[in-house]
């Protein structure tokens, strides 16, 4: 749903685009996508490769954004045990978007409101990620982006339990919600 959110906005023109300077990965990983697994063709967990030197999806992206800077990133997951719509936000909480964010999901799909979503503390489907969670290293593609190229990066995670459109809906809504807020 996240590959397909980006490329309509992409093919649409949304306006919500104009004004920025921005980079579009649609998808990082075709042959998993094509597949429905996380996994490259090689059988590697390309967002948990970002301190490998050695996976070709992630040297692509590093060598593309090398010396890039943004105030924002934005990546859109799926998870296909969830049933409401939640993200992860890295970034200093005082400009926090994420409330903003779920405010416009919410009127695509539901939002999670549990305080606790893989054991790591929500706040209305919001975990913001803290310097001590990113102790973990740079292993994911947000966690890389946060600590060498973004300000501030959001991970949307669609509920893959709902249908297919609505998790695209979703995801735009969070896109374009994101760019909208991003300024403030």
């Amino acid at each position: 749903a996240g590959v397909e959110a980006v490329v309509r906005l992409l093919e649409t023109g949304d306006s919500t685009l104009a004004g920025f300077d921005w980079v579009a990965f649609p998808c990082l990983n075709p042959a998993g996508y094509a597949e429905g697994t996380r996994e490259n063709g090689a059988g590697v967990d390309i967002n948990r490769s970002f301190e490998n030197e050695e996976v070709a999806e992630a040297l692509a992206v590093k060598r593309v954004l090398r010396g890039a800077a943004f105030d924002v990133f934005i990546e859109c997951h799926e998870d296909w045990e969830a049933s409401a719509f939640y993200m992860f936000e890295c970034g200093d909480a005082a400009g926090a978007l994420g409330g903003r964010v779920m405010a416009e999901v919410a009127r695509e799909c539901p939002v999670s409101h549990a305080s606790d979503i893989d054991g790591m503390r929500a706040v209305d489907g919001v975990i913001q990620v803290d310097e001590e969670f990113a102790e973990y290293g740079h292993r994911s593609l947000a966690l890389y982006m946060w600590r060498f190229h973004a300000k501030r990066v959001l991970t949307c995670e669609a509920p893959g339990s709902l249908p297919f459109e609505q998790c695209v809906t979703a995801h735009m809504a969070a896109i374009r919600s994101a760019l909208a807020n991003a300024g403030l």
